[in-house]
């Protein structure tokens, strides 16, 4: 089971998404409908209601890793 911790900061509280380990992040994207801070850029990556990055940001600079911290920044 991969679990993700992440930071509502406009409500104050975190999210916990759990899944199984193999699921695509493109798939957890789409389920969670999140922006996200890549921390190891700084940029901020969001995706359409379909789960789609905008272009340039590959999904591959996504290290997602069990109890990794993501910034929440919207829905």
């Amino acid at each position: 089971m991969l679990r993700i911790e992440v930071d509502n900061i406009q409500a104050r509280r975190k999210l916990i998404l759990e899944t199984e380990e193999d699921i695509r992040v493109e798939e957890l994207i789409k389920k969670a409908g999140l922006i996200f801070m890549d921390k190891g850029t700084g940029m901020l990556i969001s995706c359409d209601k379909e789960g789609v990055l905008p272009p340039g940001k590959p999904l591959n600079s996504l290290n997602i890793v069990s109890g990794e911290r993501l910034l929440y920044l919207s829905i």
